[in-house]
């Protein structure tokens, strides 16, 4: 049998397994509708905008949206055969559709076209895949993130479109995830990152301007209010049971019982007193574990108002019964917090 080491060695390459498959699966999935959905709306003046900037080197039509996607979409039909035909701009709706009816091959067109879109659906879920893998626990759990991503059907109906919503979202994304790195670490070259991110979003649509400018001042003041640096600070995991208020420094003296301490941290406690060595320890605490039956360090049980010398932990649930029964201890300063809920002293 795989040893417990072996398997979390392997956790990583299934979860990237995992990814490709989810992917290639939602790509999939967004090919369905390519031979059932006639052009929308959008397509034509996309396509027509993309095949004369390739064709002709001129970006004359609806050019209230930048080139990017377009390009991308405009990409295969070109070299497919299709031609700019030089419909007086602006609207470029006539010329897309003479396009894609002129020479018999509407649905060749149209559908490389739209296959042109399929790499923004793949950066959208990558770019899930990295932000979700940087703010959750475990690969599981952000790979669930892709897997609520692509279960959205109407993130598979537009990138089944040779249309520029996915685009902008999926570089949007990326540019907001570089951006959150950056403001995270501080490096030139995470600053470099959100430069690049956020030059490519733009130039794949404007609306993501507003997107980013917001992002930035939301997640800045974050970063000030809330140190992104240190992910405990901003999610529970693995404590959902004392989660309080982050804007609380002591949630202790807002409640304690089973919405804090409930006695859940004397194992953290016997781990860290292996690693202090602590070879005799002070305890006052509160929980319905038999002390005589856990691997700790030998044990007296502190008494209320009993003072002690050496390493003493103290729980929250019975230092705040009574405020005076441990009183004496605020004259301290712990060396650390165990868990969330017992303190550690030591007393020479």
């Amino acid at each position: 049998m795989e040893s417990v080491a072996q398997l979390s060695a392997r956790a990583p390459r299934l979860a990237h397994r995992a990814l490709i498959l989810i992917i290639l699966a939602a790509c999939v999935l967004a090919t369905g509708s390519w031979r059932v959905y006639s052009n929308t709306w959008d397509e034509p003046e996309h396509l027509a905008a993309g095949v004369e900037l390739l064709d002709r080197g001129k970006y004359e039509y609806d050019t209230e949206h930048p080139p990017l996607g377009r390009l991308f979409l405009a990409i295969g039909p070109y070299l497919a055969g299709a031609r700019s035909f030089g419909t007086p701009p602006p609207e470029g709706t006539p010329e897309g559709l003479h396009i894609l009816y002129s020479k018999g091959a509407y649905w060749r067109d149209l559908t490389l076209a739209r296959l042109g879109m399929l790499p923004f659906l793949v950066l959208l879920l990558y770019a899930t895949w990295l932000w979700a893998r940087r703010l959750l626990p475990s690969e599981g759990a952000a790979l669930l993130a892709v897997v609520l991503t692509v279960s959205v059907p109407p993130i598979l109906g537009h990138a089944a479109l040779a249309s520029l919503d996915v685009a902008a979202a999926s570089t949007t994304l990326l540019a907001l995830y570089a951006l959150q790195r950056w403001l995270a670490s501080a490096r030139l070259r995470d600053a470099v990152f959100f430069g690049l991110a956020s030059g490519v979003a733009v130039v794949t649509k404007f609306s993501a301007v507003p997107f980013i400018g917001i992002a930035l001042i939301v997640l800045s003041l974050t970063h000030w209010a809330v140190p992104l640096a240190d992910p405990p600070h901003w999610r529970a995991w693995p404590d959902y049971l004392p989660y309080f208020n982050e804007w609380v420094a002591h949630p202790e003296r807002v409640l304690v019982d089973s919405d804090l301490d409930w006695g859940q941290d004397l194992h953290r406690l016997e781990v860290r007193a292996a690693q202090l060595h602590i070879g005799h320890l002070s305890l006052a605490y509160r929980g319905t574990a038999d002390l005589r039956r856990e691997p700790l360090p030998p044990v007296h049980i502190l008494a209320p108002h009993e003072r002690a010398t050496g390493w003493i932990a103290v729980s929250q649930l019975a230092r705040t019964r009574n405020l005076s029964d441990y009183g004496w201890l605020d004259d301290y300063e712990p060396v650390e917090r165990v868990g969330k809920t017992i303190d550690l002293y030591y007393l020479p």
